[in-house]
């Protein structure tokens, strides 16, 4: 099972190696209360994920119960949506002062309506942004808007139909 937050470490170029800070950025994502990371002799776990390598984050168990019955795929998917594909959970951020925590829908119209803002009354930076040869986002915005012609339809489904829309799940 894939567990992954909408904003990783790794696709910011951080190197997710300090523990502090991976629980202290845990605390913007409602559905990780109570996660801690494995840490067996004070060396954080990570394991694989389609994006590459990322901390083994794990349900907070008692500390009286020396032998935890925990099946950590069974917590994470009770708490945490899929998204977009089976067995892939993503943990979504609070957003704002208030602490909001929006749907994947509502997150997805915030960015398309920034960029298309971006295109509209900045026209000349948006043409250099789509540039390869002139920027390094262009091959991301490239891909993020191919996507969103995937996922949006999707998730407007799920919208107004309340039913989840799942592909399977990735090799």
């Amino acid at each position: 099972m894939a567990l992954r937050t909408a904003d990783s470490f790794t696709s910011r170029g951080q190197v997710p190696d300090d523990p502090h800070a991976i629980i202290s950025h845990l605390r913007n994502y409602p559905a990780a209360a109570g996660a801690r990371l494995e840490m067996p002799q004070n060396i954080l776990q990570q394991s694989w994920t389609p994006w590459g390598l990322g901390p083994a984050i794990f349900k907070t168990v008692p500390a009286d119960d020396p032998q935890p019955s925990f099946d950590g795929q069974s917590y994470w998917a009770g708490r945490v949506p899929q998204y977009r594909y089976e067995r892939e959970h993503w943990l979504l951020p609070v957003v704002g002062d208030s602490r909001d925590e929006l749907s994947a829908l509502l997150l997805w119209w915030a960015l398309l309506f920034a960029l298309s803002l971006l295109a509209r009354y900045e026209p000349v930076a948006w043409r250099t942004a789509l540039d390869p040869d002139q920027s390094e986002l262009a091959f991301g915005l490239e891909r993020l808007l191919d996507d969103a012609l995937d996922i949006t339809p999707d998730l407007l489904h799920e919208a107004i139909t309340h039913a989840a829309v799942l592909l399977p799940p990735r090799a």
